[in-house]
Parts: C-alpha cells; sequence; structure tokens
C-alpha cells in the first residue's frame, strides 16, 4: 500500500497517485453535520471542482482504463419520488428545491455528478476506448 497526498482543489494532485493505476475510484465529497455556513465554498464547489480534478487526472494517466465513481440517490431522487417511478439516466433531482432547502450535501452530490456527466460527454475518443470502462453508482 502507497499512500500520496492529494487535494480535490488543487489541479494535478492526483496525478502521482493514479501513475501506473489501472482503476480509480472516486468516492470523495465534503460533508459536515452542521457548522455549514458558506454552502459554496464548503461543499459545492470542492464536490464538483473536486470531481473533476480527478476525471482530468485520469485522462492524464494512460495506465488508467476504469474508473467508477460513487455519487448518491441523492442526485435523482429530490422533486421527482413517487413510489411507481421508474428512474433513468434523464432523472435528476431538482437542485433550486435542493437549494432553498438547504440541502447542501444532496446538492454537491447533484452537482458533482452532473458536472462529471457533462465533462464525460464532451471527452473525445482518444480518452474512451472499447477498453475503458466508466461506472457511476448511486447507492441507496
Amino acid at each position: 500500500l502507497e499512500l500520496f497526498e492529494a487535494d480535490l482543489l488543487v489541479e494535478g494532485s492526483f496525478d502521482n497517485a493514479f501513475k501506473g493505476c489501472s482503476g480509480v475510484f472516486h468516492t470523495a465529497s465534503p460533508f459536515f453535520f452542521s457548522g455549514v455556513t458558506d454552502p459554496d465554498n464548503q461543499m459545492l464547489k470542492p464536490a464538483v471542482e473536486g470531481t473533476l480534478s480527478v476525471m482530468r487526472s485520469v485522462c492524464r494517466t494512460k495506465s488508467v482504463k476504469r474508473v467508477i465513481v460513487t455519487s448518491s440517490l441523492a442526485a435523482v431522487i429530490v422533486g421527482n419520488y413517487s413510489a411507481d417511478h421508474t428512474f433513468t439516466e434523464n432523472d435528476w433531482s431538482d437542485p433550486d428545491l435542493q437549494r432553498s432547502a438547504k440541502m447542501w450535501y444532496l446538492l454537491s452530490k447533484n452537482l458533482a455528478e452532473r458536472s462529471l456527466w457533462d465533462f464525460y460527454n464532451q471527452l473525445s475518443d482518444r480518452y474512451i476506448d472499447s477498453s475503458s470502462n466508466f461506472n457511476v453508482l448511486n447507492p441507496f
């Protein structure tokens, strides 16, 4: 086991940690039980920019062939839930509702996953080939 120091908000800080790796699990997201006074800088920016920083490091690391990102049900269920609803990749939580209800962690997961998919969908074939595998898990 080798440990590396990295910071979600420092671009490139994951590059050395990913060298030689074939897979990356991105599970980090800021979480506070209380004391959130600046949600944009304490939770939302680190979740979104941190996820994108990890993905940019993945793109710079040719050995990485699989990426797994843990998201949350929070990214899809808030404002969409009914007992008979079947969720698809087109379902997203209502960010305005999450913001107005001060659901900062839930909003951070929602915005981070949305930005992740936007990033992924803009990647060229140079980064995505038949040997690559990308998964987002939304655990219950």
